[in-house]
């Protein structure tokens, strides 16, 4: 009888450390999952900025090209009116 008692309880106790262990597991699950859905956030954020910024970047390298081109023009013009180069920094 005193044997019955005492595996009963040890299985009682076994059983607690299961449904804590097993709560412990679910409250990670939770917290995980929450931090993967702003983690997936913070991507699409960055993600979005990074081609905004490549956007920009390339309209950029246009404006200089576009700009370059008329400063060559303009030296051209200048050198075929006044018959000389304009000093003008590296382009």
């Amino acid at each position: 009888m005193r044997r019955m008692l005492s595996n009963r309880e040890s299985a009682r106790r076994s059983r607690e450390r299961k449904q804590a262990h097993l709560n412990h597991l679910e409250s990670q699950v939770s917290r995980l999952t929450s931090d993967n859905a702003s983690l997936v956030k913070r991507l699409a954020d960055m993600t979005q900025k990074y081609k905004d910024a490549a956007l920009d970047n390339r309209n950029l390298i246009v404006d200089v090209e576009t700009m370059r081109r008329k400063v060559r023009s303009s030296s051209h013009f200048h050198f075929f009116v006044f018959g000389h180069e304009l000093l003008t920094a590296s382009i």
